[in-house]
């Protein structure tokens, strides 16, 4: 479970992702990803 708070742009994030073990290498970054989708999402 991770989350974060963005004051400035009014928004939040919350992820309940379940995963087996630790992460794998080569494995994807699930936050950055998302991160990265929601803050394109707001500059269209």
């Amino acid at each position: 479970t991770t989350f974060w708070i963005d004051p400035v742009n009014d928004i939040f994030w919350l992820s309940m992702i379940q995963a087996q073990g630790q992460r794998r290498p080569g494995a994807a970054d699930a936050r950055a990803i998302a991160r990265d989708l929601i803050y394109e999402a707001l500059i269209d």
